[in-house]
C-alpha cells in the first residue's frame, strides 16, 4: 500500500482500523505491566517492614 500514490477509501479505513487496534493493544499491555509492577513494589515494601520489626 505504501507504493501507491493514492489510497482507496477502503484502504484508508483499513489503515485507521489497524492503527486503532495497535494503539489499544499497546495500551493494554502497558496497563497490565503497570499493574504488575505496582503489585511487585508493594510486596517488596511489606517484606522490608516485617524485617525491621
Amino acid at each position: 500500500m505504501s507504493s501507491q500514490p493514492k489510497l482507496s477509501e477502503y484502504q484508508v479505513r483499513s489503515l485507521e482500523n489497524f492503527t486503532a487496534t495497535w494503539q489499544t493493544g499497546v495500551g493494554a499491555i502497558f496497563g497490565l505491566l503497570g499493574g504488575k509492577a505496582t503489585e511487585l513494589l508493594d510486596d517488596g515494601e511489606d517484606e522490608e517492614d516485617e524485617e525491621s520489626v
